[in-house]
């Protein structure tokens, strides 16, 4: 993160500027083999090339994580033991694939149930 700021501090537009840059930056998370998220990956995306697990009692209600398949391959979305992975598409619950080059994001509604939307899903 950036600068911290004391109260009655004045910003300028270059602090400003690269303060909500930050904002906007999602951090990416390189995986080339299976992957299970853990509570790091919290606001990351996820640029995997290999099946990726979604483990129960590690998320908040809240908690986001977006998944990217950088491969040419249809790649596993995992719903792990404990886990209710909802299809926001379908409402069907389950594990999933994503296709070559797709991305989505995990959504987590409580600690053992998360829903999943994006493009590419099935």
């Amino acid at each position: 993160m950036g600068k911290t700021y004391v109260q009655g501090e004045v910003l300028n537009a270059t602090d400003l500027n690269a303060s909500f840059l930050e904002l906007k930056t999602l951090p990416i998370n390189p995986q080339t083999s299976t992957y299970t998220l853990v509570v790091d990956d919290l606001g990351k995306v996820i640029s995997a090339t290999g099946p990726v697990n979604i483990p129960a009692n590690v998320f908040a209600s809240g908690g986001t994580v977006s998944i990217f398949n950088n491969s040419t391959a249809v790649i596993n979305i995992i719903q792990a033991a404990g886990l209710t992975l909802y299809n926001a598409s379908t409402s069907v619950a389950g594990s999933f694939t994503l296709n070559s080059r797709g991305i989505c994001s995990v959504i987590f509604v409580n600690t053992t149930t998360a829903v999943l939307t994006g493009v590419g899903v099935s």
